[in-house]
Parts: structure tokens; sequence; C-alpha cells
């Protein structure tokens, strides 16, 4: 059927069932080579739910753009996100790709800048990119041509960028990052992997040889980062505890925090805390910054 409407108001192909029945649904029937029942989808008069459902053996539901599987739901269930699994849902990463044009850094500097780039539709807050060989996480974009991203140590001009798409993320209402798994399969919960933004960071790999390296977000495994602004005192915690009759409590813990609140001073100190008869958290032993 061919047809010229500019004003989108007639479709190539329209039904309707009259019938006002709980039950009734205008739609479509897809029948197999051999006549039998496949698929049906349509509308429901009453719920105005639109149903797709499929009822041949071994079917299956697959949204597809270019010939690629972006959405599917297997025939016992599970869903694959660009992908197929075994697991109720499995969600799989984004390829790399080469971001548009060029980019600049400066060493000791957190700032990305570039030329022709396509920041704001090519990057999103907890993708990691890689430039001359280095990679960091993207903590903040401000333009097309302006991000944030972590300190590459180099200054670095008129490079390629290569973009590591995040796996997986939930946002909160107002579009801030409160969950993400990233290509690496690192895990931020509360906030964007970047310095004194999430409240835990978990990582598998190892973070450093030796016995000492630079302070960072990245120096263990799994970080508990505050986000109080800094100050003597202030710092993350683990607690330890568990069930005082039908009531939860901390029995002991640990706290690393900063011993001032001097800005650009790294000095932190370890804290010992356990919980006496009285029920009070509090801090028994100090490791001090000079150890």
């Amino acid at each position: 059927m061919a047809f010229n409407d500019p004003f989108g108001v007639m479709t190539g192909y329209s039904v309707q069932n009259k019938s006002n029945s709980p039950t009734a649904y205008s739609g479509m029937l897809f029948y197999d080579q051999n006549g039998a029942l496949g698929q049906f989808q349509g509308f429901n008069n009453a719920t105005h739910e639109y149903r797709i459902n499929n009822i041949a053996a071994g079917g299956s539901i697959n949204f597809m753009i270019g010939s690629s599987s972006k959405f599917l739901v297997a025939n016992n269930g599970t869903i694959g996100v660009g992908t197929t699994g075994t697991a109720n849902l499995t969600v799989k990463a984004n390829p790399s790709f080469t971001a548009t044009r060029t980019v600049s850094t400066t060493a000791g500097s957190r700032t990305l800048t570039g030329v022709g780039t396509r920041v704001l539709t090519e990057l999103t807050v907890g993708d990691r990119v890689t430039i001359s060989g280095s990679t960091s996480a993207v903590f903040a974009i401000t333009s097309d041509t302006v991000a944030t991203i972590g300190n590459l140590g180099s200054t670095v001009s008129g490079a390629a960028m290569t973009v590591l798409p995040a796996m997986f993320r939930v946002q909160s209402p107002t579009g801030g990052l409160s969950f993400q798994v990233n290509d690496a399969g690192n895990i931020s919960i509360g906030g964007a992997l970047a310095s004194g933004a999430p409240k835990v960071y978990i990582t598998d790999t190892n973070r450093f040889a030796g016995t000492s390296t630079a302070a960072s977000i990245a120096n263990g495994n799994i970080s508990i980062i505050t986000n109080t602004p800094q100050a003597a005192c202030a710092g993350g915690v683990l607690a330890l505890g568990g069930f005082v009759g039908t009531v939860v409590s901390s029995f002991a813990g640990i706290r690393g925090a900063k011993e001032n609140g001097t800005d650009g001073d790294l000095a932190g100190y370890m804290g010992l805390f356990t919980t006496d008869a009285s029920g009070t958290f509090a801090e028994r032993m100090r490791v001090t910054s000079a150890g």
C-alpha cells in the first residue's frame, strides 16, 4: 500500500475491534507456513495494554537495529541487552570506539580539551577513555569539546581518544549516577568513579605493587568514600555488627579519615572503634599518618 500523508494521521494498516469486552483486542494474528498460529499482537480496548504474544514452539521476541540484536527475550524468559545469556538479565557493554577528532590534556590537570569532538553525544560520566596509552574515567562533561577526566599525568596534544563505554547504569530522577558497572567490571555505588563522588567503589585487579604508592581513590579493591566536605576526622567508616535481640547494632569499626582540615594536605589516619556495654561506638586506637 502506497500513500502520501504529511501529517501522520493515516497509516499503512489500520484495525479496530468495536467490542467493549475486557478481553477484546484490536490486533493481528501471524501464522506459519503450515497454517499454525504463531504470534498475536494487539491493543486491549479495556486496559489499553499493548500485547505481543509469541506462542510458537521455541519462539522469541527480538528487537534489532541494523540487523544487530539490541533487546532479546528468549523462549525461556531470559532477557539479553546487546547479547544472549542464561541469566534472567544479561547485559553486554558496547564495544570501544575511536572518538571523533582529537583531544589534548595537560600534566597535572584533569581537563580534557577537544577539537571538533562530540563529547556530549559520545561520552557519558562513568565511561573510560584511553589517550596515548593511558586510561582514565570520565568524571564530568561540560560541552562538546570539554570534559573532566582523571589526571593522566602527562601532556598530550592532538591525540586520538578511544572511548570504553560503561556496561550498566542506574540513574537518579535528576540524572545523577546511583549505580554503575564500567567496561572493566568495576562497580560504583552512589556516584561516578571520581574522587569523593562514589560511596563504594569495587574493583578486582591488583591496585599497586610494593609497599607504597601515591594516594588515590583507586588504591584499594574496595573503597568506601564519604561525600562530607574536607575536615578533620572526615572519612569513610567500615562498621561491623549484627543483632542484639531484634535490633541491629555496630560492634566495631575501622575509619580512614583526614587528620586535619587543611586543603592540599593528604595526611590521614586509621582509627579502630569498638562498642562498649553502654552502647557507645568510640575510637579506641589510632594509627597516625606518620605510622
